[in-house]
This record gives structure tokens, C-alpha cells and sequence, in this order.
């Protein structure tokens, strides 16, 4: 997946998250399923964006 895939996945998301936690609450458990989900796809990208970076790093110090 590329970054601007994840990065419409990730505000299609939190739009969700949003609009059902306006609907719900904060403590519905349809809210804390979408949270866990936006949190997978931010844990993901984030391991991703650091890898690429560490890959970087590492040839322009070689």
C-alpha cells in the first residue's frame, strides 16, 4: 500500500470514528472497534515511515 493510499485509508477512518462517536458515545462498543482499527492502521504506517527512514539513514552513512 502506498503513503497516499494510507493516508486516505487513515482519514476515511477517523471520519468514521467521528461521525460514530458523535452518534454513539465514546464508550460504545462500535466506537472502540473503529478506534482499534484506526490504531492498526497508524501502528502500521508508523512502523513502515520509520523503517524507510532507518533504511535511509543507514545508505547515506555508507
Amino acid at each position: 500500500m502506498n503513503t497516499s493510499t494510507v493516508y486516505s485509508l487513515i482519514e476515511c477512518r477517523r471520519s468514521e470514528l467521528n461521525t460514530l462517536a458523535n452518534i454513539y458515545g465514546i464508550k460504545d462498543h462500535r466506537v472502540l472497534t473503529k478506534s482499534v482499527q484506526l490504531d492498526d492502521i497508524l501502528n502500521e504506517y508508523l512502523s513502515k515511515k520509520v523503517s524507510r527512514e532507518l533504511k535511509n539513514h543507514s545508505q547515506i552513512k555508507s
